[in-house]
């Protein structure tokens, strides 16, 4: 009888040890635990992962735009995982670096953020692979110190731009186009000077009130070697929008920029719409007319009336240029 119950309690637990290991529970899985801490700016900070301690994460608190740099020198044997993370757990990067205690590996990156709270976390990627030890990471940052109202990602809530006043600009990796609205009161010439510090692309758009693309260009420089691009064009009277942008979602072309605009009006005394044979402004003898071409009004139509027979005379002063745009 004894050895019946016997039986019938090691059959017991052999069912209950195979029902723990189909339903995917490993009975001698290693136990992994993770620190959470803050993890101040321009400081040296300690840290360590150990069998049990296989994730470390530290909170960063940036209130303004600017370029976040993290410095880690770990003692790790032998992979070191690295990730930084926003408050939505979204990842900003996921990286690593492999050295070990007797040549510790010395790691660097920087990324363009917005204000907000961040995470970086220093950890074990594979549960299989114990990579211990001892790190140090160390944060700095950099304010933009730029003076763009946000929200102004789109034309809704472009942010008006006023002529011949600078506005310093910052595009991140959690914001990646800035709108800016230009309103012209006359016909005449739209100027853009721009002078950038974004690593490495920078795109420029200037769009119409219908969307329609006036120019798309491109410089090219760094934080360390900033580039300028001038343009100018002809324009109506109108709302017109410069956009500045991240033009690639792999790319992180990120940074700050300076943007100023200027405005020239033609002082043209035509009548608009003069654009065909039915609308063509009326042009008495021997008075003068001032036109005006641009991007938006490319030709102009004039009628005279001859009253009998005779010789006519024009006389024509022209300050057209002619200029090849690359969309």
């Amino acid at each position: 009888m004894n050895r019946m119950m016997k039986a019938i309690s090691l059959n017991a637990k052999i069912v209950v040890i195979l029902a723990l290991l189909l339903s995917g529970v490993h009975l001698f899985a290693k136990k992994a635990a993770a620190a959470e801490f803050n993890l101040p700016l321009n400081t040296n900070v300690k840290g360590v992962l150990t069998k049990n301690i296989t994730s470390n994460t530290y909170t960063v608190e940036l209130n303004k735009a600017g370029r976040f740099f993290l410095n880690v020198t770990s003692y790790v044997d032998s992979d070191t995982y690295i990730r930084l993370l926003d408050d939505e757990n979204d990842v900003v990067f996921d990286d690593y670096t492999s050295g070990s205690s007797e040549s510790p590996a010395k790691y660097t990156n920087w990324v363009d953020l917005e204000p907000g709270k961040y995470f970086v976390e220093i950890y074990n990627k594979y549960d299989w692979d114990e990579n211990i030890g001892n790190y140090t990471l160390k944060a700095t940052f950099t304010a933009a110190n730029n003076n763009e109202v946000e929200q102004n990602n789109g034309t809704v809530n472009a942010q008006p731009l006023k002529f011949n006043q600078a506005v310093t600009g910052f595009l991140s990796w959690n914001d990646e186009v800035d709108f800016y609205k230009v309103t012209l009161p006359k016909a005449g010439r739209f100027h853009i000077d721009l002078n950038t510090y974004i690593d490495s692309n920078t795109y420029i758009k200037l769009l119409d009130n219908n969307n329609e693309t006036v120019f798309d260009h491109y410089t090219e420089g760094s934080s360390k070697n900033p580039a300028k691009y001038y343009n100018w064009v002809d324009l109506e009277p109108g709302d017109y929008y410069l956009e500045v942008y991240n033009k690639y979602d792999w790319d992180d072309n990120t940074g700050k920029y300076i943007l100023k605009t200027s405005f020239t009006p033609a002082n043209n005394n035509e009548k608009e719409s003069n654009n065909g044979t039915i609308e063509a402004q009326a042009l008495p003898f021997s008075q003068t007319v001032t036109g005006f071409l641009s991007w938006n009004d490319t030709i102009d139509y004039y009628k005279f009336t001859l009253p009998k027979s005779g010789k006519v005379t024009f006389n024509s002063v022209s300050y057209v240029m002619r200029l090849l745009f690359s969309n």
